[in-house]
């Protein structure tokens, strides 16, 4: 049994150690997430489509990476994997190497002139824009949010395809307060201040440690807030992650 009272403790007193500036992030997220049950296609589109970019690599290489492809991200939704769209990738060998990739369309040349983000990120965004045109426009996410998180994160999982692994499918939920991302800083933070007790979690979580990982956070976050709605779950996701990241765990 974890002692959910005692980690509260801990985190509350590392949150009054963060910045004004930190937590006023955490505050806005907090504020800015998505209801799934209301937000439109365009608007989920907004927030989940640049999650492959993410994906074990620096958070700075993917905002430059996002900067780079966020002209073409409108479009994306609306054609991105149409043999006669802008772009159309298909995967022709194994892996995620580039020749297992091949890309056409009329924004080929300039989007690979743009970046060199690589072909399996793109052809994870184009996963998720052919699966968005599948939803209806009006809140497309609204069934997902009343499944349970495995199911969820399943169901996202077989839409969207390759480049959507499960930290990629919960960073996005994260945007629509149904989760948290069990980053590396995440984890730390929850293991330091006693989260994890007799849980053993990977370098890389599996998927079971993935779904006890957000079982626990969400019990602090109903300790630490009284109820777990996802205002609050995003709030302590950013809290939690800012404790590691800032370096508070080295004092």
């Amino acid at each position: 049994m974890i002692n959910v009272n005692q980690a509260l403790g801990r985190v509350n007193i590392l949150e009054e150690r963060l910045s004004p500036e930190v937590l006023a992030e955490a505050r806005n997220l907090a504020a800015s997430i998505l209801d799934p049950n209301t937000a439109t296609r365009s608007e989920i589109w907004k927030s989940v489509w640049d999650k492959p970019l993410y994906a074990n690599t620096k958070v700075t290489t993917a905002h430059r990476w996002i900067k780079e492809i966020e002209p073409f991200r409108d479009e994306a939704l609306l054609s991105w994997g149409e043999r006669d769209g802008e772009l159309y990738i298909e995967k022709i060998g194994p892996g995620t190497k580039r020749d297992s990739f091949r890309i056409s369309g009329r924004a080929s040349n300039e989007l690979l002139s743009r970046t060199q983000v690589a072909r399996h990120r793109l052809f994870g965004i184009q996963g998720a824009a052919v699966a968005m045109r599948a939803m209806p426009y009006d809140a497309p996410f609204e069934r997902l949010a009343a499944q349970p998180l495995d199911l969820a994160i399943s169901n996202i999982q077989r839409a969207y395809g390759g480049g959507w692994g499960p930290i990629s499918v919960l960073h996005a939920l994260t945007d629509l307060g149904l989760a948290v991302k069990p980053d590396i800083h995440l984890v730390r933070s929850a293991r330091a201040i006693g989260l994890l007790e007799n849980c053993h979690v990977s370098v890389k979580p599996d998927f079971k440690q993935l779904l006890e990982i957000n079982r626990r956070v969400g019990l602090l976050c109903h300790e630490k807030f009284g109820d777990r709605s996802g205002r609050n779950l995003r709030y302590l996701d950013k809290v939690l992650m800012e404790i590691s990241r800032c370096g508070m765990l080295t004092d």
